[in-house]
């Protein structure tokens, strides 16, 4: 089996779901995620704010139809995400919230003072119609695919996915 970057498996499940944009702001945290949509020919459009990153990939779900995909880096970049989500989750758009986080031996257990480091999908779940995060690479096309069925299901809204900066740039398995 060929291995490929946690954000490769993540670019193509977009492709094949039809996602033609993704708005966001480019960090490092999700290089490799960012260079293959950029392979795939998946266009990444980088507003100046997180929160227009939300708004934008609403906008964009409600005009076309299509699934909304937004990108924030850990930390203040989820933060700064949160209130697009809680706008877009009310206004009903079907938007993918997709966010790295530090590497979980960093995180987990939490001892204090961890760098740009809290519990994202904790604080989005309350406000999102789904949010969890990868605990290994093999789990991201799992998790995936749940939270696009829960995108399509029932009433548009917000959906998230919280990968670690380890796995959306290591590899997994094809």
């Amino acid at each position: 089996m060929a291995e490929i970057s946690g954000g490769e498996v993540i670019a193509r499940m977009l492709q094949k779901e039809g996602v033609e944009k993704v708005f966001g702001i480019i960090d490092g945290t999700y290089f490799g995620f960012y260079s293959a949509l950029h392979r795939l020919g998946i266009e990444i459009v980088t507003p100046r704010h997180e929160t227009c990153a939300a708004h934008m990939a609403g906008t964009y779900a409600r005009l076309t139809g299509k699934l909304g995909v937004c990108m924030a880096s850990n930390g203040p970049g989820v933060a700064n995400l949160l209130p697009g989500l809680v706008v877009e989750q009310a206004d009903g758009n079907r938007v993918l919230a997709i966010t790295s986080a530090r590497r979980p031996s960093i995180m987990y257990p939490d001892r204090g003072g961890s760098y740009q480091c809290f519990d994202q999908v904790g604080v989005i779940r309350p406000m999102a119609k789904w949010s969890e995060s990868a605990a290994s690479a093999e789990r991201i096309p799992e998790l995936f695919r749940a939270a696009l069925r829960a995108a399509w299901t029932g009433r548009p809204g917000v959906v998230h996915l919280d990968v670690p900066e380890n796995l959306i740039n290591g590899p997994c398995a094809e």
